[in-house]
């Protein structure tokens, strides 16, 4: 996290602004966002960003596997699974 930058962030946020990233996620999602969303994003640095980049796309390879999924579900509860997933 970089200090500075949410600090001025946030100091220069407005009501408005909100308002138009409500819009704005509405628009996208095509529903009304029903919770309150965090305005205020995390600034972080660089170096950090690029390692995060490279771990999730290390994560996302392993999903493609074969078989990966299937020993997901036994940590799913029954009552939120998917429709014809055991």
């Amino acid at each position: 996290m970089i200090p500075e930058l949410r600090s001025r962030f946030n100091y220069e946020f407005t009501p408005e602004q909100y308002e138009t990233l409500l819009r704005l996620l509405e628009d996208r999602c095509g529903t009304r966002v029903e919770y309150r969303i965090a305005e205020t994003p995390v600034f972080l640095p660089q170096e950090l960003l690029a390692d995060m980049a490279t771990e999730g796309a290390e994560l996302t390879g392993c999903c493609g596997r074969v078989g990966a999924a299937a020993g997901g579900d036994t940590g799913v509860p029954v009552g939120v699974r998917l429709p014809g997933r055991p």
